[in-house]
């Protein structure tokens, strides 16, 4: 058996560690939309100029801080609410 499926199995008689294996086994870097909203700060009911206002001013603030993972974060938000209203019909075209 190799070390990365013995440590699988391991870590799913846990069950804090099960979601942990779900994720490592989708292998997926995805957030969900509720994450995004939390990570943006941003309700359901907000518009996408609403979402680009708090993405710009997260973005910009963490650049001048030097945290590239939380910047990571706030495009990736981004990313997964752009999705979402893109599906919507209510991202205006750029």
């Amino acid at each position: 058996m190799t070390t990365i499926l013995m440590i699988i199995i391991d870590s799913s008689k846990s069950g804090a560690a099960q979601e942990a294996v779900k994720n490592a086994v989708r292998g997926s870097k995805t957030i969900t939309e509720q994450e995004a909203r939390q990570i943006l700060g941003v309700s359901e009911k907000a518009t996408w100029e609403e979402v680009m206002q708090k993405y710009n001013t997260l973005f910009e603030r963490n650049a001048q801080c030097g945290s590239f993972y939380l910047q990571s974060k706030v495009h990736r938000a981004k990313e997964c609410l752009e999705a979402v209203y893109q599906a919507k019909s209510q991202k205006p075209a750029d």
